[in-house]
């Protein structure tokens, strides 16, 4: 898992690629306290490898816990590449509202360049 802390624009941006750990869950919310905490937050986190992190101890329950954990720590969230599992695993526990989605790192990353939040899917689930 590689975090990246980037600042575009007025956008303080948290970006994580690669395999999301069960014990990396806790280093995105330290590196997301790092950012500024009077300004929003934005995370790109990289879900393309999450179906492991989903089987592991921690489980989806626990993946979920941290993502609302993040949220509560005033983080726009943004799941990219989740693949159909994890998204009818979030339908199913009604909380695929509570995040916006990507189809890729590039697509996340340059909706907010453009200032543009909107243009992400905020519900692709529905």
């Amino acid at each position: 898992m590689n975090i990246k802390i980037k600042k575009l624009g007025e956008l303080n941006l948290l970006l994580v690629e690669g395999r999301v750990e069960d014990t990396g869950l806790k280093e995105i919310a330290d590196s997301l306290q790092e950012l500024p905490s009077s300004e929003e937050k934005f995370i790109l986190l990289d879900c393309a490898d999450i179906r492991k992190l989903v089987f592991s101890s921690i489980g989806f329950s626990g993946f979920i816990n941290h993502l609302l954990h993040l949220r509560s720590m005033r983080a726009t969230v943004t799941l990219v590449g989740c693949d159909t599992m994890v998204q009818r695993l979030l339908k199913v526990l009604k909380v695929e509202n509570l995040f916006l989605y990507a189809s890729t790192m590039d697509e996340a990353y340059l909706s907010l360049q453009k200032g543009v939040k909107s243009s992400l899917a905020s519900n692709p689930l529905a």
